[in-house]
């Protein structure tokens, strides 16, 4: 038995937005789902994630998170 159900893209709001991390230096590319309010945080590639593939994939991130308390370098 599925704990979820597939969804489509009309069946809830995503926004897509980039972000930089200040303390590592790391650009992510985020999806955030409103309805959840959660964001899934995407590193983008640099020097150190070419070189290190399972490193990029580790930093994945899911978080729980409030669009409107922070600032974002750009929507899309």
């Amino acid at each position: 038995m599925a704990l979820y159900t597939s969804l489509k893209k009309e069946d809830m709001d995503i926004s897509m937005f980039i972000d930089l991390d200040k303390k590592t230096r790391v650009f992510y590319n985020n999806m955030y789902l409103e309805d959840f309010n959660i964001v899934i945080k995407m590193p983008l590639p640099n020097k150190e994630t070419t070189k290190n593939r399972e490193s990029a994939l580790e930093t994945l991130r899911i978080e729980k998170f409030e669009l409107t308390k922070y600032i974002y370098l750009l929507n899309y």
